[in-house]
């Protein structure tokens, strides 16, 4: 029995191996992962892991979890993504695991546990908001997968530990230290517990259940808060991460027009996304009438994923990656595949499972965009041409996203604002100002750009171009070197 589910961990990361290695920038199989925000996001938690600050030291807005993350990535490798790849394969083993529990609370003796598990990382990685690899979202979806687990077994059983209770809270707090506007889903599952007992007149347990979940958000949050406290940086964390997160972003209109909006790119993901489509979409009606099996589950699962898509879309924009959220809603299509599979009248073929990852990774090499960049050379991207020609560690990225060339480089920066975030000039004008004074001033060596600037023209030569493909368009790298 032992051998045979120490086989069976090895299969499904055997299954998280080939699809993470396949599609994330972050592997081995490519030069480096060019998405700007994971070179920030390796850039500050490559800093914090040598006693700087976020926030106080960098201006950069995603959640200190985050940045732990790739912190802990660039003590393998602060040149590379290949730590980061490492977590990757960590996080959707676990996920798998996870998704599998889920699968055996409604069918315990399903012969088609590796068939689920190769739908579930197509469907995952297949995506186009699964980007480069390496977001925010993407390592919130094994803390979603435990708290899916924990909310069907719940909405299944009508019943749910006090620690099971203050566990999700544990997690929910570290998903509000990662990035908080992912808190949607577990908004709707302490509200499930709460009201589920109060339709059963259980008023103590509802009241305790909000008591345990919200210690266990204190908890995880504890750490950050000493940690922050200790270095003196508690009003720049809540400055940054919050007030201007809540405030540089958001167009001035009012509570409803957001609403409006946010449902409308949750609609609108939920329909372009083919995975999305087929294994969220589609099986919704099928999920609302299972009244026998989940008493309330219809309602709370749709509940949950419309709170989930508002907490991802309410500031009215649309990133890619926005929508990687909703990724462990996959789940449900899943199952609503397993019901079918389990009929015994239903014919399968002797190889299924086989044939079907076969397909799987002949139309992730085909369709998608990742694969692509398997071939490309360390010669075809800037962040490795220009990195021999920085001779000092005197490097500003100006007026545009992490380019990557800290990260090829290795060099930690210098400058508060070390390179300019996606807030409109006029929401945060201070950004714009302090990166036009570091030029001012010649206080930076080099300068890397994607555009050129007259600023630079006057104390800085331009010493090489390079133009590369990014996503699905071309686009062109700059670096300057200060005149002596």
């Amino acid at each position: 029995m032992e051998k045979k589910k120490y086989l069976e961990y090895i299969l499904l990361f055997g299954i998280v191996f080939l699809f993470i290695t396949i599609m994330s920038k972050n592997s081995f199989l490519y030069r480096t992962n060019d998405w700007w925000d994971a070179n920030a996001f390796m850039t500050v938690g490559k800093a914090m892991m040598q006693g700087i600050v976020p926030y106080r030291d960098l201006f950069e807005q995603k959640g200190p979890f985050l940045y732990l993350i790739y912190g802990v990535a660039s003590l393998i490798s602060k040149t590379n993504f290949i730590g980061v790849y490492f977590l990757e394969l960590l996080a959707f083993f676990v996920s798998l695991l996870y998704l599998k529990k889920i699968i055996q609370l409604f069918f315990p003796n399903t012969k088609h546990l590796y068939l689920a598990g190769i739908l579930f990382l197509f469907s995952a990685t297949g995506l186009k908001a699964f980007g480069h690899g390496g977001s925010a979202e993407e390592f919130t979806l094994p803390f979603m997968m435990m708290s899916l687990y924990s909310l069907l077994h719940f909405l299944k059983t009508e019943s749910i530990s006090k620690k099971d209770i203050f566990i999700n809270g544990f997690i929910a707090g570290i998903v509000l230290w990662t990035k908080y506007s992912l808190l949607g889903f577990w908004f709707i599952f302490e509200a499930s517990v709460f009201f589920i007992h109060l339709i059963k007149k259980e008023i103590k347990k509802a009241l305790l259940s909000s008591v345990l979940f919200l210690s266990g958000m204190c908890i995880s949050s504890l750490p950050w808060i000493f940690y922050f406290g200790i270095h003196h940086a508690l009003p720049s964390l809540f400055n940054v991460y919050f007030l201007t997160n809540m405030t540089s972003y958001a167009k001035k209109t009012s509570l409803l027009m957001k609403l409006a909006k946010a449902i409308g790119l949750l609609f609108y993901n939920l329909v372009s996304q083919p995975a999305y489509f087929l294994f969220i979409t589609l099986p919704i009606p099928f999920f609302l009438k299972q009244k026998s099996t989940l008493k309330y589950g219809g309602v709370v699962l749709l509940l949950a994923l419309l709170f989930t898509g508002l907490g991802a879309f309410i500031g009215g924009t649309n990133y890619f990656y926005y929508g990687y959220i909703l990724t462990a809603f996959n789940t449900f299509g899943i199952l609503l595949l397993l019901i079918f599979l389990n009929k015994k009248s239903v014919f399968l073929p002797k190889h299924l499972t086989l044939y079907v990852l076969l397909s799987c990774i002949t139309l992730l090499l085909l369709f998608t965009n990742n694969p692509k960049y398997i071939i490309k050379k360390k010669s075809d991207y800037g962040q490795f041409v220009f990195k021999d020609l920085i001779l000092d560690d005197s490097l500003l990225n100006y007026h545009c996203l992490d380019l990557g060339l800290y990260t090829t480089t290795g060099i930690t920066p210098k400058y508060y604002y070390f390179m300019r975030n996606n807030i409109p000039r006029e929401n945060y004008p201070e950004m714009y100002e302090e990166q036009d004074r570091y030029i001012k001033e010649k206080i930076p060596k080099y300068v890397i750009t994607k555009k050129k600037y007259s600023l630079l023209d006057e104390d800085y030569t331009m010493i090489k171009s390079q133009r590369q493909p990014y996503e699905n368009r071309k686009v062109t790298y700059y670096l300057y070197e200060r005149k002596t």
